[in-house]
């Protein structure tokens, strides 16, 4: 049974040839274009799963880039009843290090965020609380360990070459 129609199927399509190549074309274009765009919403969905309450975390865009003034987020805050918790994020492009053993070394992911980043992200410290002040600083377990080694950074100084100069960041978390 399955033979035969098959067999009838590939004569029918031998026969009518132009028509038959643009149906299978047209459908293979079809299912491709609905496969794709698929692959996009279930990619374009799994961001920010991780962050606790991620249906109420939004990022502001302004025009094309996520660059906006640095006081937006406290104005948004004071004035909209809405907006319960901010952070503001910046990546640096370029940062130079002097590590404890004296030696310099050129940061590249190095970013600055405000200390509720940790609340609202739901990132959970090693060792040691967020940082408070300007003087502070939280590292990643891979930054600790590539500039400490094993011993606890808690409390040890880094110095980072800002514009004006270097800064002296002391560690508060890992």
């Amino acid at each position: 049974m399955i033979f035969s129609d098959l067999k009838t199927a590939v004569r029918s399509i031998l026969r009518n040839r132009v028509p038959s190549a643009i149906s299978i074309l047209g459908m293979g274009i079809g299912l491709g274009c609905i496969i794709v765009l698929m692959a996009l919403i279930i990619h374009e969905k799994s961001f920010d799963r991780f962050v606790p309450g991620y249906q109420n975390v939004y990022r502001i865009v302004f025009g094309t880039s996520a660059q906006t003034q640095f006081p937006l987020a406290e104005t948004m805050a004071g004035e909209y009843a809405e907006v319960k918790d901010y952070f503001r994020y910046y990546q640096a492009n370029t940062l130079q290090i002097k590590t404890p053993e004296n030696e310099m070394v050129t940061e590249q992911n190095f970013g600055f965020a405000d200390p509720s980043i940790f609340r609202i992200t739901g990132i959970k410290f090693l060792s040691g609380t967020p940082a408070n002040s300007v003087s502070e600083v939280a590292i990643s377990d891979e930054s600790a360990l590539k500039y400490f080694g094993n011993s606890s950074p808690i409390g040890s100084v880094l110095q980072v070459k800002f514009t004006d100069g270097f800064s002296k960041l002391t560690i508060s978390g890992v």
